[in-house]
């Protein structure tokens, strides 16, 4: 059983962090969320949904039923329950049904901003996305996301100076384009000993964006699949992202798969004829960050 206790902020030196004592089976471990004390009021205080995100596929793994302290919105608990979870659980022997057990409520998130935001790498999928998200755009980036939460596993003990490295490029980016930057610092890597895997990568991502659901009203996920190339290979979440993103959105705030449209090599052909690729265009989440 895993026990998701009431979120909480806690502030250190400049910082804020949104946490929860999460119990697993006879270990309790605090989950954090942490910004810059400037971006604290974005912070979804009083919801479980960052968490559950965190929590999920590990949940589903070793069969945990998953008790929340703080309300779930009902639409992210609905669409987990009834459509995402049986598919993950269909597709494959490694994962276990379960149940979340929480409140639930459709009341929006109070004093939202409702920006569009996107993640950076640096790589084809992200560029891309920023590229076809500009102001003649519908829905356009008006801010870029870098976060730790699953990226830079793969790094080790370097993991922390290739997230700083990436923050920064991001920071000269940003400011290059006319964007905003967020940048969420986490513990999970520390909390919860797990190896890297692309099983998980989309659903931590996803639990920062809830965290501050009070900025974000649409967060465009950069899909590195087209929609052609749907299957559920529960190995690597990118394969079916387009029903990710639907079932993690909230009443308030809706996951995008964008870039779906076309395959990476024609992603190519069509951000080589834009400039700024040509400064920044580098394989996502590598130690030498892009533009450096």
């Amino acid at each position: 059983m895993i026990c998701i206790g009431k979120s909480y902020i806690q502030r250190m030196d400049g910082t804020s962090r949104l946490c929860a004592d999460v119990s697993i089976g006879d270990r309790v471990k605090t989950l954090w969320f942490s910004v810059d004390q400037d971006q604290e009021k974005y912070f979804c205080v009083g919801r479980a949904d960052a968490f559950v995100m965190v929590l999920l596929i590990s949940a589903l793994r070793y069969g945990h039923e998953i008790h929340c302290a703080d309300p779930m919105s009902e639409r992210l608990h609905y669409q987990l329950c009834n459509s995402l979870i049986p598919a993950i659980v269909r597709a494959g022997n490694l994962y276990h049904r379960i149940d979340i057990h929480a409140s639930l409520t459709r009341d929006a998130v109070a004093n939202r901003e409702g920006v569009v935001a996107t993640g950076f790498s640096g790589g084809l999928d992200s560029l891309y996305t920023i590229m076809t998200h500009g102001h003649d755009c519908e829905y356009p980036v008006t801010h870029i996301l870098v976060d730790n939460a699953v990226a830079f596993d793969k790094y080790g003990q370097e993991s922390r100076s290739v997230f700083l490295e990436n923050c920064r490029s991001a920071t000269r980016f940003a400011q290059e384009l006319g964007l905003e930057t967020v940048f969420v610092d986490t513990n999970f890597r520390e909390a919860l000993i797990e190896s890297y895997t692309d099983a998980y990568d989309i659903y931590r991502h996803a639990g920062c964006v809830l965290a501050l659901s009070r900025l974000f009203s649409m967060y465009l996920i950069s899909s590195s699949y087209a929609a052609s190339e749907f299957k559920m290979d529960i190995d690597v979440c990118a394969s079916h992202e387009m029903l990710i993103a639907e079932c993690v959105s909230t009443e308030y705030l809706q996951f995008y798969p964008a870039g779906i449209e076309v395959r990476r090599m024609d992603k190519l052909v069509a951000i080589s004829d834009w400039e700024p690729s040509y400064h920044w265009l580098h394989a996502c989440f590598t130690k030498k960050p892009p533009g450096g």
